[in-house]
């Protein structure tokens, strides 16, 4: 008879409870040795979970089962095979489909009786149920070790460190120090993300490789773990096992530009003046953005590329050919040639009789309370400059920054209701003040251009050769 002898550790149990491969393997052998089997392969799975199935092992022991390759499955315990009942129920379903045996030699279970089979499924329970055991405390034994100080993430170091294993501590790496120290130098000298990137790559290399991604500088400006600190549970802990490479008052200048800058590109608007109005007269599909490139050669022999902007149905731009078929054949319309067409018909349009639900600039009180947010975040962007010049201490500014942010909810909140309250109320437009505003439509901003033709305009359809404006009024 050929048996399979499976074998399973992971590193906690081999740790804790003695289940090495060498003993599981040795014992197994030698049972097969006495019952007279001969040992066709030794499959074992070193360092992997019993939690799923997804081991390299097993998938080869399941693969040469179905083959007729086997008899007889040899393993030590039930839980070294898996530790969910499911799974190991579905094995033994399998192995019996193909006429192989499984024999557990700690529960010594016989399933060829009822009695059996009613035990083979109370081990497994047992066994999912330590699992789940082991998994809750271990999950209680990070949070208490993140509580005493004590950093994790040492099989994913970050840029910068190494890990000691012997006296549990992260400590500098002596090369990748230095580059932590240039990044953070270069960063608040005030060159950007994109700047710093090019300057890392041609000029160092990191354990991960190259700085040839904005990523690999934005982890390291991002991450507390440089000064000393960690996150787990959605808290920073200041950790007792790390060497900091920088203070936490440079990290936190750095990342107080960091979160500036970034919520500052998030404020940049879509240079599409059109987008959500524009409607396809053929399909009934949206029209959207689109941006295409073309390379063009110079009179002196050198390439330049030049970019379009453009509107087009959503059916013919972005639809994938293998799903739809019947793609949309309206036509593309260059953005600056249908944002001249509508902007043109909105200059000859005269409103006489008009009502609107939702145009912010009739509701001065809205307009008041936009005003006192919008003055309250300048605030917050002085008092970081303040702090990033060393005018300020870092507890004026979070105790600053704190009032001002509650301020700003409580006005946004009573901005909403004022909205729903003019929504429902559909307040009739000043004609005089919009009829401005057309008339002077070429010194509007882009973002008050936006807002005007968003609040006039119902749609803009296009049909093949055609462009139809709609007005709400």
């Amino acid at each position: 008879m050929k048996a399979a002898v499976y074998c399973r550790v992971s590193t906690l149990e081999q740790a804790e409870q003695g289940y090495s491969l060498i003993a599981q393997q040795e014992k197994l052998e030698a049972y097969a040795k006495g019952m007279g089997y001969s040992i066709f392969n030794v499959y074992v799975d070193d360092g992997f979970s019993g939690k799923n199935l997804q081991r390299p092992a097993v998938t080869k022991l399941i693969s040469d089962v179905k083959k007729g390759l086997i008899n007889i499955v040899l393993i030590y315990k039930l839980d070294r095979l898996s530790r969910k009942v499911k799974d190991v129920l579905e094995l033994v379903e399998l192995f019996e489909q193909y006429n192989v045996s499984l024999f557990s030699l700690s529960e010594n279970l016989d399933l060829s009786s009822p009695f059996g089979r009613a035990a083979l499924k109370m081990s497994a329970t047992f066994s999912e149920l330590e699992r789940e055991t082991i998994v809750e405390r271990m999950k209680m034994g990070k949070a208490q070790r993140a509580k005493s100080g004590k950093a994790m993430n040492h099989h994913h170091l970050p840029i910068g460190y190494d890990y000691d294993y012997k006296n549990d501590k992260f400590i500098p790496n002596p090369t990748e120090k230095e580059q932590v120290l240039k990044i953070f130098e270069l960063y608040l000298q005030g060159w950007s993300i994109s700047k710093i990137s090019k300057f890392m790559n041609e000029n160092y290399t990191n354990r991960y490789s190259s700085y040839n991604s904005r990523t690999a500088v934005s982890k390291v400006l991002a991450n507390p773990f440089c000064c000393g600190y960690f996150y787990f549970g959605g808290e920073m802990h200041h950790a007792t096992n790390i060497e900091p490479i920088i203070d936490y008052e440079t990290w936190l200048r750095a990342e107080t530009i960091r979160v500036k800058n970034k919520q500052s590109l998030r404020r940049v608007s879509s240079p599409y003046l059109l987008t959500g109005l524009i409607k396809c007269g053929i399909c009934g599909r949206p029209y959207c953005a689109k941006k295409y490139s073309r390379e063009g050669k110079l009179k002196n022999g050198q390439h330049k590329t030049y970019l379009h902007y453009s509107y087009g149905c959503t059916a013919r731009v972005k639809f994938e050919k293998q799903y739809h078929e019947h793609k949309c054949t309206n036509d593309l319309l260059a953005m600056e040639q249908l944002n001249n067409l509508v902007i043109e018909s909105v200059k000859n349009f005269k409103f006489t009789k008009a009502k609107q639900k939702d145009l912010t600039s009739k509701n001065s009180t809205i307009a008041d309370i936009e005003a006192e947010i919008e003055t309250l975040k300048g605030k917050t962007d002085k008092f970081i400059n303040l702090y990033i010049s060393d005018l300020i201490t870092k507890d004026k500014l979070e105790s600053t920054l704190k009032t001002i942010n509650k301020e700003i909810a409580e006005k946004e909140k009573k901005k909403e209701i004022l909205k729903q309250s003019a929504k429902n109320k559909e307040p009739e437009l000043d004609i005089k003040q919009i009829n401005e505003q057309i008339n002077n439509f070429d010194t509007l901003t882009h973002l008050e251009k936006r807002h005007l033709l968003k609040n006039l305009i119902d749609s803009v359809v296009v049909y093949p050769g055609d462009v139809q404006v709609n007005f709400k009024a």
